[in-house]
């Protein structure tokens, strides 16, 4: 299954399910602003939500299981290692 929407703004979500074979039920969606994309990838086996985020200035986190032992990671606007913003 794949969705794609646009609001003519300039911001895009799309998706994609996985709807046969092994993997069913896993899932990656994105949304791309113009300041800002985020996508996401959950592993239905596995329960993982990995995720990849950036920033118009440069900045952006990730958090994956096979990236900085599962947790949150983050640099700022010229690609140094940083503090993640408390959520």
């Amino acid at each position: 299954m794949v969705e794609w929407i646009g609001d003519g703004q300039g911001t895009v979500q799309s998706g994609i399910g996985v709807t046969a074979g092994p993997h069913i039920g896993s899932q990656r969606s994105d949304i791309i602003t113009p300041d800002f994309v985020r996508i996401d990838a959950i592993d239905r086996r596995t329960r993982e939500n990995a995720w990849v985020e950036g920033h118009a200035d440069g900045s952006g986190a990730v958090r994956s299981v096979d990236f900085s032992g599962g947790e949150e990671a983050c640099w700022d606007a010229v690609g140094v290692n940083a503090v993640c913003p408390a959520l």
